[in-house]
């Protein structure tokens, strides 16, 4: 366990913010300043708030001690994007390395098996924090909670995309067999998401596969817990430059090479004749964003019954009203 080396762990100081008004956390957007930020951090409110994260979500929250950050991963709402900056944070010359003892896919094996072996200890979760270092990450005045969250529905079209759509060829971890097992299908019939979207409807919190656990059941979005609580439509390379000059970073390694789940899916023979039968040709709809491609999607569904898009309102009902999020 990491922990051991945790408790003593020094944060990397910052550079020098001047002191302006405190910030209450109904103030905070996504133009707040860096002087407002490290204002919030030392905010007892913050405190409270960041020991209450660590505890209410300890096996999900990733922890860099030396940075004082706190980032709880939301699946497809930049995870990949994160882990990439998350390593360089660490850093930035490091080389892919193989440790025989990650076989994991989460994410905090994700980010420590392409560190070398000696920086592997620098990122933790936080259910390998002892309580006195929790305290006194929480109270150090850097600390700096963080989380990503992004459109119910959408979010659903990319893990289906991403997992189901393109059967065996679809990447690990997304519950395929699960998916196929409660709909009584084979592995070499194509899942339309109509039925996938029953599927996700009728599994509860507590067994539904990460990628379409609700982000306020995974991470407590909406809940008030964060500093910045990232908006991926809208705010997230600007959240994340504010959130590395907020720990001392520089800002300037945001963008990553990333293949969305749609241009994945296109890799895909069988995930394209998928998409085909249910949204036409391939011709009118590869170059449409991830907004347009899931509108169709959520459209292309038989006359009678509830709406496709209904279906998953219910399912997501507290995260639509916890973010604020709607479907048109």
């Amino acid at each position: 366990m990491w922990h051991a080396l945790v408790a003593s762990w020094p944060l990397r100081e910052p550079a020098h913010l001047a002191e302006p008004e405190s910030l209450h956390p109904k103030e905070r957007h996504s133009g707040t300043t860096l002087d407002e930020l490290r204002e919030f951090m030392r905010n007892k409110s913050s405190h409270k708030s960041c020991l209450k994260l660590l505890n209410d979500h300890a096996d999900e929250a990733l922890v860099l001690p030396e940075f004082g950050l706190i980032w709880c991963p939301t699946a497809k709402a930049g995870t990949t994007t994160m882990t990439s900056v998350l390593r360089r944070m660490i850093d930035p010359t490091s080389m892919p390395s193989v440790n025989p003892n990650i076989h994991s896919f989460s994410v905090a094996d994700r980010v420590r098996k392409k560190l070398k072996l000696a920086d592997q200890g620098r990122i933790v979760m936080a259910n390998e924090l002892n309580a006195t270092a929790r305290h006194q990450l929480c109270t150090s005045g850097r600390a700096l909670t963080f989380t990503i969250v992004r459109n119910p529905w959408e979010r659903l079209v990319s893990g289906y995309l991403g997992k189901i759509a393109a059967g065996r060829d679809g990447g690990p971890g997304g519950g395929l067999q699960d998916v196929l097992n409660w709909l009584g299908m084979d592995i070499d019939k194509p899942v339309p998401f109509r039925k996938f979207v029953r599927f996700v409807a009728n599994q509860s919190d507590e067994a539904i596969n990460v990628h379409y656990k609700p982000q306020s059941v995974r991470c407590g979005a909406g809940l008030n817990q964060y500093i910045i609580e990232s908006r991926l439509e809208t705010s997230f390379e600007d959240d994340v430059k504010l959130m590395l000059r907020a720990t001392g970073m520089s800002g300037d390694f945001v963008s990553e090479d990333h293949i969305a789940s749609a241009a994945r899916c296109l890799k895909s023979k069988f995930c394209t004749a998928n998409l085909e039968e249910q949204i036409g040709p391939k011709a009118t709809w590869e170059g449409d964003s991830s907004s347009e491609l899931s509108r169709k999607l959520y459209q292309a569904h038989p006359p009678g019954g509830d709406k496709l898009a209904d279906v998953v309102r219910r399912r997501y009902e507290n995260d639509a009203t916890l973010l604020g999020y709607t479907h048109s």
